[in-house]
């Protein structure tokens, strides 16, 4: 496992953070390691990113349902898991599929179905943790996206118009 990139790439990422004006707020413990980086394998909260006293929360949600299939394509493992709280990070499929290129093979060679996944969102939160009702999909599947500065200046943008709008 890569933590030390991960730790290496985290810190970057608060500090682009920090030059954009925002607090990014990542524990490393929410991440495997720079190998399991797809939100396949994680779920519930993964940071924040707070603004002029507002915070958008990260979150994987979603349902993983898997199939995975033998060299003869007969079911090897059945996988289910609904919870939203980073249980799949820790689960036995990471004993059958050891890291992000491996999944993507597997679903590339049809060794593994996926109905159901999971998805990043994002929730828009005041300064008292009182959600405001906005909640946005992120585009694509790597949960450190989430947190770099293309998408934490579209978040500043979220928290903006919010707040021209309602306050």
């Amino acid at each position: 496992m890569n933590t030390k990139d991960l730790k290496l790439e985290i810190e970057e990422i608060v500090k682009a953070g920090e030059k954009a004006g925002v607090d990014v707020c990542i524990d490393e413990k929410n991440f495997i390691d720079k190998e399991h980086l797809d939100c396949f394998w994680y779920g519930g909260y993964l940071g924040s990113v707070t603004y002029r006293d507002y915070s958008i929360d990260i979150e994987v949600h979603g349902d993983v349902r898997a199939t995975i299939f033998d060299k003869d394509g007969n079911e090897e493992y059945h996988y289910v898991n609904k919870n939203n709280d980073g249980a799949y990070s820790y689960s036995e499929v990471r004993n059958l599929i050891k890291n992000d290129a491996e999944l993507y093979a597997f679903i590339k060679n049809g060794k593994i179905c996926c109905e159901d996944n999971n998805w990043v969102e994002i929730f828009l939160r005041d300064a008292e943790g009182k959600d405001s009702g906005l909640v946005f999909d992120v585009l694509g599947d790597n949960v450190l996206d989430a947190f770099r500065i293309e998408n934490v200046k579209c978040y500043k943008k979220i928290i903006d118009d919010f707040i021209e709008k309602n306050c």
